[in-house]
């Protein structure tokens, strides 16, 4: 069964990012945090959203796992 080490590559594009550490403001939209993560710190905001789908979706095709052949790019 393959799987996706996405709390690796998580950890990975948050540091990219610089989201880590952060300062807990999760309410500010105009902070790196805030536009990431929505209030309840768990769920992404869009912009967010996007991101972790662009791992996933990369991660997909660089394993060479078969659901990566339904992308559309």
């Amino acid at each position: 069964m393959p799987v996706i080490d996405l709390g690796a590559l998580s950890v990975a594009l948050y540091n990219s990012l610089g989201l880590c550490p952060n300062s807990a403001d999760y309410t500010s939209t105009t902070s790196k945090v805030g536009q990431f993560f929505c209030q309840d710190h768990t769920h992404f905001e869009l912009a967010g959203a996007k991101q972790i789908a662009q791992v996933i979706a990369k991660a997909l095709k660089d394993q060479g796992i078969g659901l990566a052949a339904y992308l559309l790019n």
